[in-house]
């Protein structure tokens, strides 16, 4: 299962990179906004990819349908973070990563939550949104 959201979000990233070659909007949305800023992708080498990225309110469409997963991308930062290797035949495997430390500027180092702390209706939230990335 996590290795499909991560193969998905990868996929999602190409898809994004593939874009129209640098050009910018002339009026930019907020959600294509966050689609440019919300995510980094590292191609440290032809074979390694390291792809950030940061699940902003502002990715959903407005509307009542996304209200509540809006909100709680308000009051909850959501990372996904994949690190792959890339053979000559173009599969992909996936680092498990193991310590990873989020910094904010107003808050310092942030803790993550673990499973039984997360409360049902962000958990629910986040299993919609593994089955649209997925």
């Amino acid at each position: 299962m996590v290795h499909r959201l991560f193969a998905a979000l990868m996929l999602l990233v190409l898809a994004l990179a593939a874009g129209d070659g640098g050009a910018r909007e002339w009026k930019p949305t907020a959600q294509s906004l966050a689609e440019n800023y919300a995510q980094i992708v590292d191609r440290r080498s032809p074979h390694e990819v390291v792809f950030v990225m940061w699940l902003a309110p502002e990715l959903l469409p407005d509307g009542p349908e996304s209200a509540i997963a809006r909100q709680i991308l308000d009051d909850y930062l959501v990372i996904a973070v994949i690190h792959a290797d890339v053979s000559k035949l173009g599969e992909f495997s996936f680092r498990k990563i193991e310590d990873l430390t989020v910094t904010t500027v107003p808050n310092g180092t942030l803790k993550p939550l673990l499973d039984d702390a997360v409360p049902p209706v962000v958990a629910g939230t986040l299993s919609t949104l593994r089955g649209v990335f997925g």
